[in-house]
């Protein structure tokens, strides 16, 4: 018997098809027949997009998909008009059922293609007439081997092979096995809906935006840094990880280059050096936006490369020195990686007027990094990036103030590491599967202490799993901690240990970097000794 979807009819089906339902039961199993078929043609040209009807879709794997329109009652055709007669009174139709037909299954093709991208599938309609048999000429469109009556429907089977010899000669290719997939999958699809992890991690991501659009916005503290970073301002604004840093770096640097000043913006970290470049509104005549090895070619470009012998801070103090590259601003972002000496170069640009953004707990776990000079200081304390049980453990790390609000989301796991090797890789597989089985690869990061990734690198291998070249690319991001810093993902799988770890006084501020790179969703594969104290904020797995 074929396979129909789906399998009962509802009590609000027409007798006609009802019967016309029955009758195709005797199908052998080859065929698949779906009923009741609502669906959207997308738009053509001017004609905007319309809802779509199949009465039954017939699919075979050897011939294609056959349309099939059903009418009960009474019909007449007078010189080419149809009529029909509901209620007994003789009513014009709008259209013929083979006209209905003929649509349906065009918009049915055009349906596909926006669906699963396969153009040319072999299709083929009719219309079974249940409670009688033409008599007479029903016109051009209606060839009597696509015309099924309904004495027919006793032996239905054979006339789907009469339809099938008129749409399908035997010289031609039905649907491929990926190609039935992919038809079934759309016009009998298998969903859910249901508050499951990434409905849990997508409504925590518009909350984090919401509230970071909503802190960056009104946040006192914040408004404070804004009016402190006029032209002429000599600012270091310090912050822990998720405040709106570079949010709001890269908003002055917008901001001042309207004004007409040219500002120099400096990103050291390469990945959110790259997710900065992506940004249209920084990519503005009057702003120069780069790593410092990209500034300083811009800055002068005569200057010889950079290298051992010729440092790059005092490539800077060359350019400063000339007085030829005119900067009216300068604005640093994670100013704690910088060595000292690159920091005072960079600053001497523009004395006057130099902001420096900074997390200090990325510089060393005890917080305590500072600036040279006497700059004014700004603290931002409010997390506006990472979810309420994240932001609980990055406050932790860094022995900051717990938040007192934010976005709720689904608590932190702790999976402690297998010590055996086969058990930990058992363990990495499962943990990776249950991200990319409900996510995007390309919403994955998966961090490390370690700085060698080559053997999680072959774990994904023989999973198949795909690794972006760079954060937010096609694929899962694998990185050790350290590089990530500055960028963030949906959801993070950190894996520190057993054979993951890095040196101890390497090790907090690893941790600290890693968990706050997490959005909404943080997993952390580690030794039970590391995260003992902070295992009250996590869940146990």
């Amino acid at each position: 018997m074929a396979r129909f979807y789906p399998n009962a009819q509802s009590a609000s089906t027409p007798q006609s098809e009802k019967r016309v339902f029955e009758a195709l039961k005797k199908l052998s199993d080859d065929w698949v027949v779906v009923h009741g078929l609502r669906f959207v043609a997308p738009a053509h040209g001017k004609r905007p997009p319309r809802n779509g009807e199949a009465d039954f879709v017939l699919i075979h794997p050897r011939y294609g998909l056959i349309v099939l329109e059903v009418k009960g009652g009474r019909y007449e055709v007078e010189r080419g008009d149809w009529y029909t007669y509901p209620s007994g009174q003789r009513v014009p139709m709008d259209s013929s059922p083979f006209d209905q037909a003929t649509r349906n299954r065009y918009d049915l093709a055009e349906h596909l293609y926006q669906q699963i991208g396969i153009r040319g599938l072999r299709m083929g309609h009719a219309v079974a007439f249940t409670d009688g048999a033409p008599r007479g000429n029903l016109g051009p469109a209606a060839p009597s081997a696509i015309v099924v009556d309904g004495t027919e429907l006793a032996d239905l089977p054979a006339a789907v092979r009469r339809i099938c010899a008129h749409w399908f000669p035997a010289s031609s290719r039905g649907l491929s096995d990926p190609e039935l997939e992919q038809v079934l999958s759309t016009l009998a699809p298998t969903a859910s809906i249901t508050a499951d992890r990434r409905y849990a991690i997508d409504v925590t991501l518009i909350d984090v935006q919401q509230r970071t659009e909503r802190e960056i916005e009104w946040t006192s503290e914040q408004l404070d840094v804004i009016a402190a970073t006029e032209p002429g301002a000599f600012v270091s604004v310090h912050g822990a990880a998720g405040t709106g840093k570079t949010i709001i770096a890269a908003r002055r640097a917008v901001e001042l280059a309207a004004a007409g000043l040219r500002v120099v913006f400096v990103a050291d970290q390469r990945y959110l050096h790259s997710s900065l470049l992506e940004q249209p509104t920084l990519r503005h005549p009057n702003i120069v936006v780069g790593t410092p090895d990209e500034v300083v070619r811009k800055l002068g470009p005569d200057l010889p490369p950079a290298g051992p012998d010729y440092p790059l801070w005092e490539a800077f103090m060359e350019v400063a020195e000339a007085g030829e590259a005119q900067v009216d601003a300068v604005i640093v972002d994670e100013a704690q990686s910088y060595d000292k000496d690159l920091l005072e170069a960079l600053i001497g640009l523009c004395p006057t007027s130099c902001q420096m953004y900074a997390d200090p707990y990325q510089r060393d776990s005890t917080g305590m990094w500072r600036p040279r000079g006497q700059p004014r200081t700004f603290w931002l304390t409010r997390n506006c990036r990472n979810a309420m049980p994240i932001a609980k453990l990055v406050a932790r790390l860094s022995e900051s103030l717990a938040p007192r609000d934010g976005a709720p989301g689904p608590p932190v796991r702790f999976l402690e590491a297998e010590r055996d090797r086969t058990a930990f890789r058992a363990q990495f597989a499962a943990a990776v599967d249950d991200l990319v089985r409900t996510l995007s690869p390309a919403q994955v990061a998966i961090l490390t202490c370690a700085h060698d990734t080559s053997d999680l690198r072959r774990l994904l291998d023989v999973q198949r799993v795909r690794i972006a070249r760079g954060p937010g690319e096609d694929g899962v991001t694998l990185l050790p901690a350290r590089e990530f810093r500055g960028c963030e993902a949906p959801a993070v799988l950190f894996v520190a240990g057993p054979e993951h770890v890095c040196a101890d006084h390497e090790a907090g501020t690893n941790h600290y970097i890693a968990v706050s790179r997490a959005v909404a969703d943080l997993t952390v594969i580690g030794n039970a000794e590391d995260w003992k104290q902070y295992e009250f904020l996590m869940e146990k797995r």
